[in-house]
């Protein structure tokens, strides 16, 4: 006789209860179980450390799951990305809680997903073992918590979270023209609303931004440790005669500037030494080195002094993330 068709069936968030995930989080006879639940607990505290620092302060700072669970009672339950997130853990979490070696394995076992349900029904149907399950659930959890976030950034940026949403009217019988230009007003509307948002105070001591290193090649001063601030402090004027290393000014001077491919003038400011670059430090062939163009060279050596005299290590701590850290290059001119 075959053995019967076993059926999962996952709801939706309709369905979604933190009092039955917190009484599955005091489950401490199964092993599986609290194999799961630290596991998962780590890859999502992982998530969100990865996240940008504003979408960071979106989610509370916890350590468990039951910490969380309260956390997201106190002020963050209305999060999606937790609420999908969470969810998933439940409904995982019970499929593990009922298993005793055999549940995917003894008999036909068909997954069924409704809406956000769907995120747990995936990982049971790839599965055939608890033990394939386990990475198969952390995954689901996750992609479950990613989806759940993408909804949050669209939702924020159509209506930031400290405004109360009005009560949006039905409207009917209207010309397209007439909408379009409504929409485009609203549009309009919320660019400026969040440009005003990010609108700087003048203030230095309220800014946001930290310079933390610097590099960079300037006349008669091969970095700014030599001789630029010299160069500043005394207000010096470094132009001279166009160097012969450059070009030939006396064959490309034409004071009338009628002449093809000749300069008015025969002074400049010139850097020293704009060919020096150490293409072994930075993974360049010296055919890649010389084909490339001096200004690409003196970037990535002045960029890598910039980042070496910031001790910059990158996403070693909250500061250090990648993206909160940027390069910003000036140049006036080139010769």
């Amino acid at each position: 006789m075959e053995p019967p068709t076993q059926i999962f069936i996952f709801g939706d968030q309709k369905n979604a209860s933190d009092a039955d995930l917190r009484q599955l989080l005091h489950v401490n006879d199964n092993s599986v179980l609290r194999s799961f639940f630290e596991r998962v607990n780590y890859a999502l505290r992982v998530e969100i450390a990865r996240l940008p620092v504003i979408q960071q302060e979106w989610f509370p700072r916890y350590n468990t799951l039951l910490e969380l669970l309260t956390a997201r009672r106190r002020g963050f339950g209305d999060n999606p990305a937790l609420g999908l997130a969470l969810l998933c853990i439940n409904q995982l979490g019970r499929t593990i809680v009922k298993d005793h070696g055999d549940i995917l394995t003894a008999r036909p076992v068909h997954a069924v997903g409704l809406c956000t349900g769907s995120f747990a029904a995936a990982a049971i149907s790839t599965s055939q073992t608890i033990a394939e399950l386990l990475p198969a659930a952390i995954e689901a959890v996750l992609v479950a918590f990613r989806t759940g976030l993408g909804s949050f950034e669209a939702r924020n940026d159509i209506e930031p979270r400290s405004v109360v949403p009005p009560i949006w009217p039905v409207i009917v019988g209207m010309q397209e023209e007439q909408a379009a230009a409504i929409l485009d007003a609203f549009l309009m509307q919320m660019v400026f609303r969040r440009v005003q948002d990010l609108t700087p105070s003048g203030k230095p001591e309220q800014s946001k931004i930290a310079i933390v290193g610097y590099g960079g090649r300037f006349p008669d001063a091969e970095s700014i440790d030599k001789f630029y601030w010299d160069i500043l402090h005394k207000g010096l004027d470094v132009h001279r005669k166009i160097p012969e290393d450059r070009f030939d000014v006396a064959t490309h001077y034409d004071p009338t500037g009628r002449k093809k491919n000749t300069s008015k003038v025969q002074y400049g400011c010139f850097i020293e030494k704009p060919g020096l670059f150490d293409a072994r430090f930075f993974n360049m062939s010296p055919r890649e080195s010389a084909n490339a163009d001096p200004g690409q060279r003196l970037a990535i050596t002045t960029a890598y002094e910039a980042l070496e005299m910031a001790g910059f290590g990158p996403d070693t701590t909250p500061s250090t993330q990648r993206d909160r850290v940027g390069i910003f290059y000036g140049m006036t001119s080139d010769d």
